[in-house]
This record gives C-alpha cells, structure tokens and sequence, in this order.
C-alpha cells in the first residue's frame, strides 16, 4: 500500500509514514528535557500534470507553483500552507485530509485522479534557550507508479495522466543514473530542472539529508520488466552519496546570509552583460527564503489556526470522515458519497442530523453543498424521521429553462409528481451529473453485522459497490431533452423495425440511448456554460443504410453543431392516443409522444461514441479547471483560441498538424508537446488532407 495509509501505528494497515510519526512523538516525549520547547510544523502537497496543488489549503490551489532550492537551505515552494502541529493527533488528522483531498479535489466535480505524487514533509525545531536552534525536515515521497499505455488502455484525461508521470520517472531515472555515474556537476542545478519532480528531490540526492528508498516489486510474470526495471533504479540510487550536516543557524543568522548572498548575486547580475539563468533562479531562491525565515514562529501558530478552521468548514461541507469524529448509531441514516477512488471509497459521509437537510449549490441553504454540472441551487430535500424513515422530495424549479431538477434514485428520475418518495438502506441517488451516493440505515442488527460503528467500514463491509461508475452505468433517464429529440427522429424506424426484430435488439438500443443521452445533455450543459448560449452543441443522430433499411440496427454517432442564430423552437408533447400495439418499441414510442425536429444549425464534426465519450473527459477535466479558477472561463477559453490542438470541442485539422510540427522544428521537446503528438496520431478520425469545416474563433472562443 501507500506510505500514508491511514491508521494507528499498531495496526496491520497503517502505512509507513504514520508509523514513522508514531515513533518521533513517542522517543521526544521520553528523551527530550523539559526545558526543551519542540516546534512541529507539516507541509502537504501533489504534484499532478506538472502543477503543484497544496493539500492542506481551505480551497483549491493549484497552480504553476514555482519551486526555489537552495544548495545550503533545501527546497522553498511558493505559496505552501505551513500546518503548526502540536501532538500525534494533529499530525494524523492533517494526514487523513491531505490523503482524502488528494484524489477528491474536486469529489464536488469527482472529474480528477489520483494519479499523482504526493509529498509530505514534517519539521521539527529544538529551541532550548534564545540563542540554542536546532532543525530538521523529514520528506515522506509517495511516486505514482509508471504505467504501460497498451496494458492500461487508459484514454483522454487518463492517458495524458500517465504521459506526465511517465515523463517525470523518466527523467528521475535518468538523473538518477547520471549521479551514480559521476556525470553532474555538483555545484549545478540544470539536470535537475527538467520536471518540478527532480527539482523537488535534488536535496534528497545532492544536498543536506540522508535518504533512503523504498522500492516494490510484484511476484507476477508478466510483471517481470518492470521488477527487473525497479531493481536496476534501486542499485543506481544506492551508488549516490549525500552529504549530511547539523542545522544549528538560527532564522536570524539565516536571514542575514541570505541577504548577503542576495546583494552579491545583484551585484553580479547588474555587472553581466548577458543573462545568466543560473544566477537569477539562486537570487529567487534567496528572496523566497528570507520572506520564510522573517515570519515569526507565533504568526505561523495564528495563520495555522485560521487555516484550520477554514479546514474544518470545508471537510464539514464535502463531508470527510475525519471533520467531526462521527461512530454509527442505531437509526441514525447518513448518505455515503460514491467515488471510483477505492481508498476513499466511504470516506465522504453525510449525517442525517436534522429532521430536514437541503441539497443544492447554496452553501446558506443547504446542509449539503455541491459544486458540478446540472446543480441548481437547491435540488431535493431529504426528511428523516424519529425512526429511522428517509424521503426524498424535489424541490420546486428555480430554472429558466423549466426543466426539473435532475435527480435520480435507483437509476429512475424523480419527479414533482412523485412527492416525498421512501428511500432505503443501499439505495443510490444521483444528483445533477456528476454526484452519487447511497443511504445508509445503521439498525441494530446491521452494526452487529457489520462488526463496527465507524462509518467508512461500516459502508465498506455492507454496501456491494461504492463506486460511481457503476451507478452512473445503471441510469436509466428518459426526462432530458436530448433523449425526446433523438427518441422524437428514431419512433418511426422503431415502429417498422420492431414489427420483425428480435425484442432484445430493440431494448439493447434504448438502453444506449438512456445511457448515452444524459452524457450528451451534460456536455451541453458544460459548452453552454463555457462559451455561452452562442457556439456549439452536441446532438446525438443514428446512422442506418439507406439501401438496406430493414437491415441491422442503427449506428449512434454524436454531432458536433453551430447552434442557430433563431431561438430554437420548442419541443412540443403531444397527446396520443390510446390503442393496442404490437410490440415493445412501439409502446414506449406512444408512451413519449414527442415530435420535434432540430434546430441547431450545419455540422462540423461526426463522431462515434467512443470518440465523444473520450473527448467528453477532456471536456470534464477543463470545465473542472474553470471552476476552480472562478474567472469565468476567461482563462480556458484563452487558452484553447491560443493552442487549438488542446480543444476537445474541434476536430483536428491538416493546418493544426503543420502548426504542431513547426514548433516541434522550433522548441525543444516538452511533456505537452509529446502528448499532442500521441493524442493525435492515437486518433482514428484525424486524416491527413481532411479539412474539417471550421467555425471562427471569435464565434467560440470570445470572453
């Protein structure tokens, strides 16, 4: 498992870096003298796609965080929360919600990975009288491990994932061999700027420290080159000699190092007449470190306490385990929120307190807040009685667009028309796009089942599936707009088709169409929100030969549309009917109803499911990106005018691919450039001379 598995230090499951914990409080409780005043601080972060995210921060983070190191003074990054810790308890609860936020940054979007590696550092300070300092840095890393692309079949968002952890251990590996052999200089630092994780691990491998690797192995055959890979990196990192010294220099006598250090580099900078990059990220280092060093070890306890309480307001918010120290009790119902991350799998839960909690957008309304695609600011509200008796009613519409809120319990959309609906242990509903859960009733029987009163096992040993994409799998949603247009298109052929094929071929396509459609109104939903009410829309359209119409079932394709400059008519129901039909199509055809046509305007991409579902992950993964920036989208949509082989919205065309290989004429090689490449050519629908039709960039892509 992972060095920060969480746990006590006596149990089977606790990973490596609690232990560690466990046994640096324990010897300092018994060997240090009394007059000693320990000083503990923790720093928690993840390096994801070659941006830095801060685990520890009240709000998301994450951006190009610069990182600063210094030969004598290790590592400085901009913009880290320094945690001040007091005992074992502290620490491990700061462990157990970066280790939660790391995959669940976003569990409000649930549209990020794990994927990364991740980062602890814990400080200890020994000040035993003003003029006595004394300090060391324990770094716990955790490496994403490296995945093979044709065993893994990773796509989209996961496949460029694996291209920057891929890119980061290679170019670890490679500096790695070149320090057992001798080849870098040791008063240098360019080796090691290649990736932000070298740069983050020189101190480790050339500096003040002494370091050690903790390297796995798997006993499987087919595993075999990648045993034998790990091995021969581990024997490269054992040739590698550190350099440990006693940091016993007060900040003070820091500080002023360091500003004589910063008026020599000045001095040299002013005098050379041509850059120097070496010189000018030494300076930065300097400056970063002196703005450390200069807060004051009681501003650090005040800017901790501050954090934490907005820490606390948020674990509260996105329900993590460890936010109130919470144990099962009889009758007592709580949602558990569904994620495909299995070591959070339970760790999100939500009491039911109150008689009535809200759900929704409107963190002042609702006892439970989210954030994602499709949520209003008040969907449901969820009512629980003295007994144990959960409902769950829709709240009225707040929408322009007079469509219900999309709520969905079992895989079935719940309607105004419903009223309060009875919900039971281990059913699921699912909120807007992007969220699910499943309700746990602890009984007494139950508990005694389950032989815990802790949530997270409680849910883990009696729920079959807390993952998300089984649930999203089982939805069956006929209410979104999308599934009436196309169902509206297809009725007739259904109608003649059904009279002769087999009823299984009939329900298989109308499962597809329940599945697929919400995934197209989402991405609508998104584009709509991203570029606005002008631009693109996606249409789902079958596709069946016209010179055998009696044939095989229709193809799903999804259309990539300018919408029309007309307010598109509205999709009129109309009544049907009642009379006796012969088949299964053909009743849930009059049972809808619907006639419509479409009024979006020419096409400009046709793509298969898998392509779209491909694309709607990167779609996902930007729209995430926007959120957490809050400008607007301003920035996204900056950036896909300015690289348009970055948007997923657009085919790729022949001049896309001469722009792309000028620039790898004309720049060095980079992990985004690589993954360009492969994106590309991985692609089945790009065709060399093809030229898509295009929209202008001013019609998608303005502010």
């Amino acid at each position: 498992g992972s060095p920060f598995d969480p746990g006590s230090a006596q149990s089977e499951g606790a990973g490596l870096l609690p232990r560690f914990l466990h046994e640096v409080f324990e010897a300092h409780r018994r060997e240090l003298p009394q007059r000693t005043k320990p000083r503990y601080s923790v720093e928690f972060y993840e390096v994801y796609n070659e941006q830095i995210r801060d685990l520890l921060a009240a709000a998301s983070s994450e951006s190009s965080c610069k990182v600063h190191v210094h030969p004598k003074h290790g590592v400085r990054v901009e913009g880290l929360t320094m945690s001040v810790v007091s005992s074992l308890q502290e620490t491990n609860e700061l462990l157990n919600f970066g280790s939660q936020m790391r995959a669940v940054a976003a569990t409000t979007l649930n549209a990020r990975s794990s994927r990364s590696h991740a980062i602890f550092s814990f400080k200890f300070e020994n000040v035993e009288d003003p003029g006595s300092h004394r300090e060391s840095t324990v770094t716990f890393v955790d490496l994403a491990g490296r995945e093979d692309h044709r065993s893994s079949h990773n796509k989209a968002a996961q496949f460029r994932e694996m291209t920057f952890i891929n890119m980061s251990l290679f170019h670890l590996a490679h500096l790695i061999q070149k320090l057992s052999d001798g080849q870098v200089d040791p008063g240098s630092l360019a080796d090691f700027r290649n990736s932000k994780l070298t740069l983050l691990l020189s101190q480790a491998l050339v500096g003040n420290s002494r370091t050690a690797l903790v390297a796995t192995v798997a006993p499987l055959q087919s595993l075999f080159e990648d045993s034998a890979s790990t091995l021969s990196f581990a024997q490269s990192v054992k040739k590698i000699r550190t350099r440990p010294a006693v940091n016993n220099k007060t900040p003070t006598a820091v500080i002023k190092e360091l500003e004589a250090e910063v008026r020599r580099l000045q001095e040299e900078l002013g005098e050379s007449r041509t850059s120097v990059v070496e010189r000018e990220h030494e300076l930065l280092a300097a400056e970063a470190l002196i703005a450390h060093y200069r807060l004051s070890w009681e501003e650090a306890v005040l800017q901790s306490e501050q954090v934490g309480k907005l820490r606390s307001q948020l674990s509260k918010k996105l329900g993590l385990r460890d936010a109130e120290p919470r144990r099962c009790q009889a009758l007592q119902p709580f949602f558990t929120k569904l994620v495909d991350d299995p070591s959070l799998q339970g760790c999100c839960n939500f009491f039911l307190d109150r008689e009535l909690s809200r759900i929704g957008c409107d963190e002042q309304a609702c006892s439970i807040a989210l954030q994602g695609v499709g949520i209003r600011s008040q969907m449901c509200e969820v009512r629980c009685s003295a007994d144990g008796v959960v409902r769950i009613e829709l709240l009225p519409d707040d929408s322009s667009d007079g469509n219900a809120p999309r709520v969905l319990v079992n895989a079935r959309c719940l309607k105004h028309a419903d009223g309060p609906r009875v919900i039971e242990h281990g059913d699921c509903v699912v909120i807007g796009y992007a969220h699910g859960f499943r309700l746990l009733v602890p009984t007494k029987e139950r508990l005694m089942e389950a032989g815990t009163t802790d949530p997270r096992a409680f849910a883990r040993a009696l729920l079959p599936s807390l993952d998300l994409a089984s649930a999203v799998v089982e939805v069956s949603d006929e209410t979104g707009g999308q599934f009436r247009e196309v169902y509206s298109r297809l009725a007739p052929y259904l109608r003649e088709f059904g009279a002769r094929a087999p009823e299984g071929s009939i329900q298989s396509l109308l499962g597809t169409l329940q599945h697929v459609c919400p995934l197209v109104d989402e991405a609508n939903l998104i584009t709509s929100e991203v570029f606005g009410e002008r631009g693109l829309s996606f249409e789902l359209q079958a596709l069946t030969d016209v010179l055998n119409f009696e044939g095989d079932l229709p193809e799903l394709v999804v259309c990539a549309k300018v919408q029309s400059r007309m307010q598109p008519p509205q999709t009129q129901l109309q009544p049907v009917q009642q009379r006796s039909v012969a088949n299964p199509a053909k009743a849930a055809t009059e049972r809808l109803g619907v006639s419509g046509s479409s009024a979006s305007g020419p096409t400009l991409h046709v793509w298969p499911l898998e392509e779209f579902l491909a694309r709607l992950s990167e779609i996902r993964e930007l729209y995430q990106e926007g959120c957490e920036a809050q400008d607007g989208f301003t920035e996204v949509r900056k950036r896909l005018s300015t690289h348009p082989l970055l948007n997923p919205w657009q085919e790729t065309s022949f001049a896309d691919l001469k722009l792309l290989s000028e620039g790898i004429q004309n720049a060095p090689p980079s992990p985004a450039i690589i993954w360009f490449t492969r994106r590309l050519w991985s692609r089945s629908s790009v065709h060399i001379g093809q030229h898509p039709p295009r929209l202008p960039a001013t019609e998608i892509f303005a502010p």
